[in-house]
């Protein structure tokens, strides 16, 4: 087993563990939160790159990465809005199985934020070590 493997085995059960005592409201909404972060920043991340490209005069190499983070912050940030309302709707709506559920959602959330880091570190294209991973294939095949 990697390096990156265990440490990512272990940060996956921490977070599986955190959102079993959180509970479904918690947890449920900082993944979706999380999801539609990932999902903005993969869909405006050429655009946003090749704007700061020719804004800043930065490679891609450098304005790639700082997009991608860029976009996720701004979606993280404007999400943050709507936390009473879906956590108050998750909570009703899974009450009987909180723990649970929040265990299994937490854990996914650890997951995409591993595979995340790795796929940002992955952007640099400096870092060779990633492919001999398991996480780090992961990361490779959902870039591509």
């Amino acid at each position: 087993m990697h390096v990156l493997d265990a440490i990512s085995a272990a940060y996956i059960a921490w977070g599986a563990w955190r959102g079993h005592v959180n509970g479904v409201a918690r947890e449920g909404f900082r993944l979706f939160r999380l999801g539609i972060a990932l999902a903005a920043g993969r869909s405006l991340f050429g655009l946003v790159r090749d704007g700061l490209g020719e804004a800043l005069a930065l490679g891609a190499d450098v304005s790639g990465p700082l997009g991608f983070v860029a976009i996720m912050g701004c979606t993280w940030y404007l999400l943050s809005n709507l936390r009473r309302m879906v956590e108050s709707w998750l909570g009703t709506r899974f009450s009987q199985h909180a723990a649970m559920v929040g265990a299994v959602a937490g854990g996914l959330r650890a997951s995409l934020i591993v595979i995340t880091i790795v796929g940002i570190a992955g952007l640099t294209r400096g870092v060779g070590a990633l492919s001999e991973s398991f996480v780090g294939r992961v990361a490779t095949w959902l870039e591509q």
